[in-house]
């Protein structure tokens, strides 16, 4: 990028002075309209006072958004390659709860749906039948998302698994095929980064294209009102300099620098941040605004409720954890019947959730325009603009639920007769 090759060769920098030095090198494509401004009669507009005022400013202001520009870009690929927001890979055994099947390579979208698997390799499938009957134990790590009072399950009410990584996938977590692996809230893979955009560099990655934008349009602006200037001062012009020279001493390196500008700055960058923006502002990853889909979700059943509604249990399919199978027994119909027997163990030790299905066009994380940029951007306005602090959205540690939950969540509870 020719930006990056700024070079100032002169011994100090006051900007009065160092800009008639002959050792200061503007970036390239700046360099006829800045001229333009401080040193007019070396550039054949003899008649054309120098505007060093004017020119000291712009300089300022262009060098402060390149600076940020870059900082972002910097903080961005660093955040990718050492905190990219993938979940453990467990690497694959076969134990007794798994069986073996073979499949071709095939491309998954939907973070719901069994991940894609190796090319003409075996690999270990969850035995999810066996698991719910409580014939065999589930493995490691199902005790984060029954610690949690919502979390995202297949329609039998066990977590999202992951049978390449072998592993659990927690809420809005999809399996990545570019890189193997699951990401946390995977917003896309940009080859222009180098990896995944995430929820632990996604805030960077919107600074970056915002000051990327900005740079790039204040370039556009101020070229274009150098060619105008020059444009209204055209008769000085034609006085000092040879109409054949007129368009080639200037005018191609300005429209190179406009038509650069405009084309990665306006209509790349730009049109990229408002899209991630926009998809920001609504709590949607790239991924999930390209396919929305339902989601089965559990939701934990007071006990409370329980004992006071048990009618409403045969309006949705439940489940009970922990899943052992001389405590639970799963009917057709979903329902959970608790022996009585072991009512003691059962009111103090097990959860049960209740399995809900939300329509496509629902987005259960989206809380508020505000709330929905705060979870990315950060708490303080000061972090939206500096890329320093992780965004909030990498914080797991609320009870209830990985995200925060919305309305159409509170709906959908409703709906259904329950309160989450």
């Amino acid at each position: 990028m020719t930006v990056i090759g700024i070079m100032f060769r002169a011994p100090k920098f006051l900007p009065y002075a160092s800009l008639h030095h002959r050792d200061f090198e503007l970036p390239r494509l700046m360099k006829g309209p800045v001229e333009y401004l401080i040193e007019p009669a070396e550039n054949g507009y003899r008649l054309i006072k120098e505007r060093v005022s004017t020119a000291v400013p712009v300089l300022v202001f262009f060098f402060l958004l390149l600076v940020l520009y870059l900082s972002c870009y910097a903080r961005l690929m660093q955040t990718i390659a050492h905190n990219p927001g993938y979940t453990t890979r467990i690497p694959h055994s076969p134990p007794h709860n798994v069986e073996r099947s073979k499949e071709k390579r095939a491309r998954s979208i939907l973070s719901c749906t069994r991940s894609t698997v190796l090319d003409d390799t075996l690999y270990p499938v969850l035995n999810r039948t066996a698991i719910v009957q409580g014939k065999v134990p589930p493995p490691p790590g199902i005790e984060y998302f029954t610690r949690k009072d919502v979390f995202i399950c297949d329609a039998q009410g066990l977590p999202l698994f992951c049978d390449i990584c072998n592993n659990y996938k927690p809420d809005r977590t999809h399996h990545c095929s570019e890189v193997d692996r699951c990401v946390r809230r995977m917003d896309h893979f940009c080859p222009w980064v180098g990896g995944i955009v995430s929820e632990t560099n996604i805030k960077f990655f919107l600074q970056f294209l915002f000051y990327a934008a900005a740079w790039g349009i204040y370039t556009l602006g101020f070229s274009s009102w150098a060619i105008s200037d020059r444009i209204s001062k055209h008769n000085a012009l034609i006085l000092s300099t040879p109409r054949n020279e007129l368009f080639s001493r200037i005018d191609g390196q300005w429209i190179a620098l406009i038509a650069m500008t405009g084309l990665l700055g306006g209509l790349f960058a730009g049109g990229m941040f408002l899209t991630t923006f926009y998809n920001a502002a609504v709590n949607r990853s790239t991924n999930e605004q390209v396919v929305k889909r339902s989601y089965c979700i559990a939701v934990r059943l007071p006990q409370k409720f329980i004992e006071k509604h048990p009618s409403r249990l045969a309006n949705f399919p439940t489940i009970t954890y922990p899943l052992n199978r001389s405590i639970l027994n799963v009917t057709t119909s979903g329902r959970a019947d608790f022996d009585e027997e072991r009512n003691t163990y059962g009111r103090e030790h097990q959860r049960t959730y209740a399995i809900l299905q939300s329509k496509p066009s629902e987005n259960i994380w989206s809380v508020s325009i505000t709330q929905n940029l705060k979870s990315v951007l950060g708490e303080r306005y000061i972090d939206w603009l500096l890329p320093l602090k992780y965004p909030p959205c990498v914080r797991h540690d609320d009870p209830r639920s990985d995200y925060p939950l919305g309305p159409d969540f509170e709906h959908l509870c409703r709906e259904a007769g329950i309160r989450a």
